[in-house]
């Protein structure tokens, strides 16, 4: 009878050190992959031309994510965007700029992301919070999709006149920025001083990509 439990215990020990080393072995590939994604993404200054520059599972890593949508015709891909980054496990929250409410509406970003849009830097709805700085706290990551030349000027410049920049300014996160204008704005030497600012404040640049864009006209500016 002895020999039987002293048979169970061990075989009860044996299974929970496999439970034991199986579980140590997830978490160190967990925390290898992690370090790899963090390496890829704020430790390298260039990034693949196109939008999922990385499998978007990864994005589950942050799972805080503030989407920015700036006005043009390429805020139409940003809800394509929310809905990938939410399928990956992302909790997704918007900021939409004024001129991105002429592109896309609030209502059709609320149902994918499942969250309140913020529009407005002062909102009677939350006067007891201060959303650009409680937003800045909330995210792990800061992405403008798309990014025109005048925000692409403003933030190089520090201004804060709207929400989006407001935020953004305030912010201790990382920032990515994916630029889409007319290739004849892309090409323009004040954009390119600007983006060097922006790289030089520490914001990561995605794209653009070189192709046929809304306006008719050939060349690089659209949103990857």
């Amino acid at each position: 009878m002895q020999k039987i439990i002293n048979n169970f215990w061990n075989g009860k020990i044996t299974l929970w050190r496999s439970y034991w080393l199986v579980g140590e072995l997830l978490n160190a590939l967990f925390i290898l992959a992690v370090f790899n994604f963090e390496i890829y993404i704020f430790g390298n200054n260039q990034f693949s031309n196109s939008l999922p520059f990385l499998d978007f599972s990864n994005f589950s890593f942050l799972s805080k994510i503030l989407l920015i949508i700036c006005g043009g015709i390429s805020a139409y891909k940003s809800l394509e965007l929310i809905r990938l980054l939410k399928k990956s496990g992302a909790e997704v929250k918007t900021i939409l700029t004024e001129s991105g409410k002429q592109f896309v509406t609030p209502l059709s970003i609320t149902s994918l992301s499942q969250e309140k849009v913020y529009e407005d830097l002062f909102s009677v709805e939350n006067e007891t919070e201060m959303d650009h700085i409680s937003l800045s706290r909330w995210c792990d990551i800061i992405l403008v999709a798309p990014i025109t030349a005048n925000t692409i000027s403003k933030l190089s410049n520090g201004s804060s006149e709207d929400l989006a920049s407001t935020v953004i300014l305030a912010s201790n996160k990382n920032i990515l920025i994916c630029p889409a204008m007319n290739v004849r704005m892309w090409e323009h030497p004040s954009t390119k001083i600007n983006l060097e600012k922006l790289k030089q404040f520490g914001y990561k640049v995605i794209g653009p990509e070189i192709g046929d864009m809304a306006c008719g006209e050939f060349g690089e500016g659209k949103m990857t």
